[in-house]
């Protein structure tokens, strides 16, 4: 290609039209690596060299850059700029819309701004050639942009790293800004071309969305979709005073649909805040409301929806006003089959109160209730029963955990009637053996032992899906750290020292952290058995001597100091132990002081 660029006597339009068919290669090629199984993402970088290599064997190198993991929107931008420099420059402002989707599609931290700089050249290039109209940027320019500013943040957030939350709010910021200065060009304008649409809208409530931040984000969509709302009632008024009602509808439409409010719900879900379970059940609501309204399908629910409602209502943790507190031991739980199902409305679903769990239970028998009038979008699936019983797990309150076990039990019936999307995982075992830890059951440990011997055994018959792992112990030390029975902080303990053995025998799945070791030093700390000041001082340097072996998870903090000095605090026993106490204390909060 650059030999045939350097003849004198070359036709520039079949070249040009080859550097747009290579532009549109990689740009496709990018659209693929993404798709594909990200954890196949080095094989498949490698794969994308060889192809690359195949497709321009004569320019393996492009300005210097060589072949990255972003390789296939490289070597696109690449070419875009080679085309620039052919005789009659025939870029169009379609081949720059395409390499800014191309970075966008990456799904990286430089997403946005790879995307943003290739805005700038086409801006650039259409102001330094006498604003030629094949080169004007248009709306799906800076939607794209948008897009891959969204991208930007979505990548910040699966770090999930404080700097890169920060990352996600200044990408969500970026996109806003765009966004903003459409608006501003489209009112001093009037260019249509710049009007923002639904599409562009949608787009930045989706980078708030992937953002991961929870105090700005959720107050931004909520603006940006009433911001939807209002111009949309607009447009219909416009609509009615205009003749061309179908070009006002299909060209001019910001009306909010099923991605608009999904977005706004996931932002709230993510908050974490006490009233994002009521915010994103309204905003469900809502759309129900308009969608049996008009019949308009494009704001219908659908199963994320639903879901997400479900993740906001887990998160919210909003207590029952009606159940009493669990803090206690209850006496009538245990595992008795009756106790409290015979109120419940579906099979093994028990209605516990008004609060998130409650709530949470109600959203998934209206998506079971329009799965079985025949809506095949509805169908729940292991995500939503997760989401479910975590919002079970976490609401503490009388009944949740046998409740949240039901369901498990009824997964694994649906299962294996061949319902292979509701398959019980180790996540699933893990939120009810969590429940158990939170519920203050007289039966809680038993209940959980259990459910850890169902893993193994499942796991031992072939099911990896089960296989115990960190999680699926700790939950259990935490059941077994809060129970009242007798000898509970040694039998904690061989848990944790069971732990150690799997992972030193090389499965890493099961490797302790520093909420092991704490979990079990604070289970020593509660007992009442002698020498549990020499313990937890024991457990101390065991977790200190796995943490200066590699094991980075495991490192103490301020916290495990303070529970082995309130071991020692609240030893029992003669002068000799509670003396044998204080020298561990004193020396314990020396190495406090200093650390």
């Amino acid at each position: 290609m650059e030999q045939r660029h350097n003849q004198d006597n070359m036709n520039a339009e079949p070249l040009t039209k080859c550097y747009v068919s290579a532009i549109d290669g990689w740009c496709k090629s990018s659209s693929y690596s993404i798709s594909s199984n990200s954890n196949d993402r080095n094989s498949r970088n490698n794969h994308q060299r060889k192809k690359g290599a195949q497709k321009n064997n004569q320019n393996q190198r492009c300005k210097g850059k060589s072949i990255t993991s972003e390789s296939s929107a490289e070597m696109a931008e690449c070419l875009l700029d080679k085309l620039g420099k052919l005789p009659d420059n025939t870029r169009h402002v379609k081949h720059f819309n395409v390499v800014m989707n191309a970075w966008a599609e990456t799904i990286t931290s430089n997403s946005g701004k790879k995307a943003e700089e290739i805005l700038s050249k086409l801006i650039d290039a259409y102001n330094s050639q006498n604003s030629p109209l094949h080169l004007k940027p248009n709306k799906t320019s800076y939607n794209t942009v948008i897009k891959a500013w969204g991208n930007s943040a979505l990548s910040a957030q699966q770090k999930r790293y404080t700097n890169n939350i920060n990352h996600g709010v200044r990408a969500a910021q970026k996109a806003e800004q765009i966004l903003s200065y459409m608006e501003e060009q489209y009112e001093k304008h009037n260019d249509a071309d710049l009007k923002p649409d639904r599409i562009t809208y949608t787009s930045v409530l989706l980078a708030w969305a992937n953002s991961g931040e929870k105090n700005i984000a959720p107050k931004r969509a909520e603006e940006i979709l009433e911001k939807m709302e209002r111009l949309n009632q607009r447009e219909l008024q416009l609509e009615m005073s205009s003749s061309s009602s179908n070009k006002w509808r299909q060209e001019q439409s910001i009306k909010p649909d099923t991605v608009a409010y999904n977005s706004v719900i996931k932002v709230w879900a993510n908050s974490g805040h006490a009233q994002a379970g009521e915010k994103s059940e309204s905003l469900l609501n809502r759309m129900e409301k308009i969608y049996q309204e008009t019949g308009d399908k494009s704001i219908r629910p659908d199963n994320i929806s639903f879901n997400s409602v479900i993740h906001a209502l887990a998160n919210s943790g909003v207590p029952s006003t009606s159940s009493k507190s669990t803090s206690g031991r209850s006496k009538n739980s245990g595992r008795s089959r009756n106790n409290g199902v015979n109120n419940s409305k579906k099979k093994g679903v028990v209605v516990v109160g008004k609060g998130s769990a409650h709530r949470a239970l109600a959203v998934l028998e209206r998506m079971e209730a329009l799965h079985a009038a025949g809506d095949i979008k509805m169908k729940p699936d292991i995500v939503t029963y997760n989401s479910v019983m975590n919002a079970l797990a976490k609401s503490r309150e009388m009944g949740a955990a046998q409740n949240a076990e039901e369901i498990l039990e009824r997964l694994e019936r649906l299962y294996q009637r061949g319902l292979s999307n509701v398959r019980p995982d180790a996540y699933s075992y893990n939120i009810v053996i969590s429940a158990w830890a939170n519920s203050g059951d007289i039966f809680a440990a038993a209940r959980a032992e259990t459910l850890v011997q169902q893993m193994k055994d499942k796991y031992h018959q072939g099911d990896g899906r089960v296989k115990p792992d960190t999680m699926t112990y700790n939950s259990l030390l935490t059941v077994w750290s809060r129970t009242a029975e007798k000898h509970s902080a040694s039998k904690a303990e061989s848990i944790l020292e069971t732990m150690i053995e799997l992972y030193e025998s090389g499965d890493t799945s099961v490797k302790p952290d520093a909420h092991s070791f704490t979990t079990v030093i604070n289970a020593w700390s509660k007992s009442r058995e002698r020498g549990k000041a020499q313990k937890a001082e024991s457990l101390l340097r065991k977790m200190e001597e796995f943490y200066k072996s590699g094991n980075k998870n495991a490192k103490p903090n301020v916290f495990v100091y303070a529970t082995v000095l309130n071991a020692c605090a609240y030893t029992f026993g003669d002068q000799e132990e509670k003396e044998e106490a204080l020298d561990i204390a004193i020396k314990v909060f020396g190495e406090l002081q200093k650390s």
